[in-house]
């Protein structure tokens, strides 16, 4: 009975730590994006780049940032 407890006890602990990465994983990620975000903002505000290229890299950013938040966030939930 006591092993049985001690291996619940390290599954729950276990699956904690694991929610614990994953939502650090997570802030992680969110932080990444949004400095991305931030640095397209600026170079298509100075105009680094011509417009036509700075929307195509604004677009092709968004779907970025959507599989990837989709994914943090769907290892979250399991977690």
């Amino acid at each position: 009975v006591t092993a049985e407890q001690e291996n619940a006890l390290a599954t729950v602990r276990d699956a904690k730590a694991d929610l614990a990465k994953q939502s650090r994983e997570l802030i992680d990620a969110r932080t990444k994006l949004d400095r991305r975000k931030r640095y397209g903002q600026k170079m298509f505000e100075n105009k680094r780049v011509p417009l036509i290229i700075a929307q195509a890299r604004k677009r092709q950013a968004q779907v970025s940032a959507g599989k990837l938040a989709l994914n943090h966030i769907g290892k979250v939930d399991d977690a």
